[in-house]
């Protein structure tokens, strides 16, 4: 297998054991209680099934609460839970409807020491409106389902019901649709008006003149 400059690519098995460390470490951060083991060195095996329980998929509260998505003003409020791992200090963000209950549930506060996975996945529909109003059809997206876990907390039911599908409908998401609609409408029309006057200038303009 070439590389970009037609080099042959040599891949040993140095190579492949750093890319199952590092992603396994990507994984990690995101929520995966996954870990990376290396058949071919013992020690490297050993010592991940020595590591301190305290530090291996334990995450420290640094921030939460509802702010607009990925802090870009112009984004919708969204419920956020930043956190910082504890082998690398490593800080990451998440967003989530479905986070604001699960920090309620699980009295989370900063400082708390918790677990996060990703507890599957749920289905979005976004209706798709026609300029009377009336639904054409649905835009279909998924979204990631956290959960979290106080590990200083005992003596909660974490049995929680998901949905697995989600229809964002409401008056304000279809009034700024039609909206939307018409001003794309209004300004298109505009578009083609001022480009027919342009045509019709040229054309009264190459009349007036000869060429030759």
């Amino acid at each position: 297998m070439p590389d970009n400059q037609g080099e042959r690519i040599n891949i040993r098995k140095n190579d492949l054991r750093e890319l199952r460390t590092h992603f396994a470490a990507k994984l990690q951060a995101l929520g995966y209680d996954v870990k990376a083991t290396h058949k071919q060195d013992f020690s490297l095996k050993n010592s991940i099934k020595s590591e301190p329980d305290n530090l291996r998929n334990r995450y420290e509260v640094v921030d939460f609460g509802k702010t607009n998505y990925q802090f870009y003003i112009k984004n919708k409020e969204v419920p956020f839970i930043k956190y910082r791992t504890l082998k690398s200090q490593k800080e990451v963000t998440i967003w989530g409807k479905e986070l604001q209950q699960e920090m309620i549930r699980e009295r989370i506060m900063k400082g708390s020491l918790i677990k996060i996975k990703k507890g599957g996945v749920t289905k979005v529909k976004v209706p798709i409106f026609s300029e009377e109003g009336s639904i054409l059809g649905y835009k279909e997206a998924k979204k990631n389902q956290w959960k979290l876990e106080n590990l200083e907390i005992t003596g909660i039911d974490r049995n929680v019901m998901r949905e697995k599908e989600e229809i964002l409908f409401d008056t304000n998401r279809q009034s700024t649709q039609l909206n939307k609609k018409r001003e794309f409408t209004k300004n298109k029309a505009v578009i083609l008006k001022n480009a027919i006057n342009q045509d019709e200038e040229k054309r009264r303009f190459g009349l007036g003149f000869s060429f030759g």
